[in-house]
């Protein structure tokens, strides 16, 4: 017979468990299958990639309780620009100033932008940004990987703190 006691130390492991497997399966998902030659981006892709890289060590290590992500507003450069493409890409709901990254849990949401040290906000960023504000939606501007990174270790502090 199992008593109260065992059944809350078998409801922890198996939440454990359970915790483990997402991870172990969100690895795939959040680890990219093949290097980036680093030499080859440019200063604010660096930047993105090393902040994305602590995010990753982070989430895998199960000390982000945010469900996070790069938000791919880029284009690939092409000698034949798609205005076909872009147009439908833009009905599907695609706006040009979103931030590089959202973050969201069930308590918090916000997005960064990063930007070189040299780097300005386009009009199109400002006015993303203005909607932020205007919905209450926190967003923040970072120079650096390590701004950003310690911008969301602030943010843990305060969510583990309450």
């Amino acid at each position: 017979m199992i008593g109260c006691g065992d059944f809350l130390s078998l409801k922890d492991n198996f939440h454990y468990i359970k915790i483990v497997s997402v991870v172990n399966r969100l690895a795939s998902l959040i680890i990219p299958s093949r290097p980036v030659t680093y030499t080859l981006l440019k200063t604010e892709q660096k930047i993105c990639v090393e902040f994305a890289n602590e995010m990753r060590k982070l989430t895998l290590q199960n000390k982000l309780p945010y469900i996070w992500f790069h938000i791919s507003n880029e284009f690939l450069p092409s000698s034949k620009p798609n205005f076909s493409f872009e147009l439908k890409l833009k009905h599907m709901g695609k706006m040009s100033g979103i931030a590089d990254y959202c973050f969201i849990s069930a308590q918090d949401s916000f997005f960064i932008e990063f930007k070189t040290d040299k780097g300005k906000q386009t009009q199109n960023q400002k006015i993303f940004e203005e909607w932020c504000a205007a919905n209450k939606v926190s967003y923040f501007l970072c120079h650096s990987a390590k701004q950003g990174i310690d911008l969301i270790r602030t943010r843990l502090k305060d969510i583990y703190q309450s």
